[in-house]
């Protein structure tokens, strides 16, 4: 399995396999910060502003496209005022082969 890393302003970011080989917690995360931020009702723009990242970059992280960094991670969850562990609530580690 081979990875291929992003180059943002300010980052570099590991993308994941093709979309298939999609790890089940990168997804899960994604679908956590997609979730809490339309609850919070903040668009992926305003997500992008806040970390000063690209929107296309966002996009890939709810999508469990793009592996986040847990400094971004932390970030991410002072934005939308939830604890690091919010992002795993409720996932299965046994559920991934990558775990």
């Amino acid at each position: 399995m081979s990875l291929v890393m992003i180059e943002t302003p300010g980052a570099t970011l590991q993308k994941c396999p093709e979309p298939a080989e999609t790890s089940t917690v990168d997804a899960y995360i994604g679908a956590r910060i997609r979730g809490r931020r339309v609850m919070l009702k903040l668009s992926e723009d305003a997500l992008a502003r806040r970390l000063l990242m690209p929107v296309a970059v966002i996009h890939a992280f709810e999508e469990g496209m793009v592996r986040i960094r847990a400094s971004t991670l932390h970030d991410i969850g002072g934005i939308l005022k939830v604890p690091m562990r919010f992002f795993f609530d409720g996932y299965m580690a046994s559920a991934d082969n990558d775990v």
